[in-house]
């Protein structure tokens, strides 16, 4: 999978670069992405594209008066740079820190492009390329690079568009009453400002429709597999992680599971792979939660299967222990391309050379 860096010219003679690998998002999530391609998979060209002006993603837009984390920091933190504060829980502040301390310490803040929010994806078959359409947030102005896997890590909520429940009268409100808001119940609430905190939105991949050979593809007819790749969308994973566990204990599973996926594509001579079902898996919401933000827009997402490995489990043990020594190659397909663009040498930067790696990591 590991290319030279190449800028395709297109018909108006501008440049367009291509990198092995596209992180969508300078999170949490799309830091721990980035320090995985570059001990897994040194010499991996990559970028990651941040929609916002700052790393940090959740941690940097989040900053009212007490926020901070609702998972203990020990996990939530990465494997490879342990949290070394004492305090469990921490604030949002000293996260955010943590973060940027990540990227200054393994040389990932150079690969990171700011103001870079990602508009559009169509992977090409012929060549096995993503072509990654992106937008300037603030001025509007619009590029194009390409890719040869595309890794969103952008998680699932929209911070752009909150939930707006229907509140009757609302478009007329300056007091539903002139001394606050009547109730059913017939009782008034006597208030000024009323402040709906009905929850979020989700919006699957960081807003991304991604098309192939230039028709969108229906998420919700696809399946996720192993947690991540997506059926019907060639070199393409997504980071979810746990809903009753550390999210950084699964999405670190995930960015692994990449590194393994891009391995097992380049021994076996392809371009791509994507995942391909063989009869019946199953089908149910790819998250099984009650809570009102899930039943609201669940229906937009790919599902999940029955069975392994289209099964998204919610347990850490099974996982880790499984997740790493699936045989790719019963289902997986490989992809080889039918022509390829002419190119020139791109600057984009290539992964730092390996550190030290985790143990563990089969690549079968």
């Amino acid at each position: 999978m590991t290319t030279p860096a190449t800028t395709p010219a297109t018909p108006a003679g501008d440049p367009i670069e291509h990198v092995d690998v596209v992180v969508v998002g300078a999170g949490l999530s799309g830091i721990g992405a980035a320090y995985r391609l570059q001990t897994e998979r040194p010499g991996t060209t990559y970028a990651v594209l941040e929609a916002r002006a700052a790393m940090g993603g959740t941690w940097d837009l989040f900053r009212y008066p007490g926020v901070r984390s609702d998972s203990d920091m020990y996990t939530l933190g990465y494997s490879f740079k342990p949290w070394r504060d004492g305090r469990s829980l921490a604030d949002g502040p000293s996260i955010l820190r943590y973060i940027e301390e990540t990227a200054a310490e393994f040389d990932i803040e150079q690969h990171v492009r700011y103001s870079s929010r990602v508009v559009a994806a169509d992977f090409d078959t012929a060549s096995c390329r993503w072509t990654v359409e992106v937008e300037d947030p603030t001025t509007g102005a619009r590029r194009s690079l390409t890719c040869g896997f595309l890794y969103s890590c952008a998680g699932y909520y929209d911070y752009d568009e909150p939930h707006t429940p229907d509140l009757p009268g609302l478009e007329d409100f300056a007091g539903f009453e002139p001394a606050g808001i009547r109730l059913e119940s017939g009782r008034v609430l006597e208030a000024d400002v009323v402040v709906t905190a009905t929850g979020l939105r989700l919006r699957a991949f960081g807003g991304i429709a991604p098309s192939a050979d230039g028709v969108e593809v229906a998420l919700p007819e696809q399946h996720t597999w192993n947690g991540a790749m997506v059926t019907g969308l060639p070199s393409f994973a997504v980071c979810i992680g746990y809903t009753n566990a550390s999210w950084t204990l699964r999405a670190d599973l995930t960015h692994r599971l990449v590194c393994k996926v891009l391995a097992w594509t380049e021994r076996n001579g392809y371009a791509a792979a994507v995942p391909t079902a063989d009869g019946d898996i199953g089908s149910r919401p790819l998250l099984d939660l009650a809570a009102g933000y899930v039943q609201r827009s669940i229906d937009a997402f790919p599902r999940q299967g029955d069975k392994a490995p289209w099964r998204v489990r919610q347990n850490y043990v099974l996982d880790s222990a499984t997740t790493l020594r699936s045989d790719l190659g019963a289902t997986l397909t490989g992809l080889r391309p039918t022509s390829r663009p002419s190119s020139t040498p791109s600057s984009a930067p290539s992964s730092a050379p390996s550190r030290a790696t985790d143990p563990g990591l089969v690549d079968a």
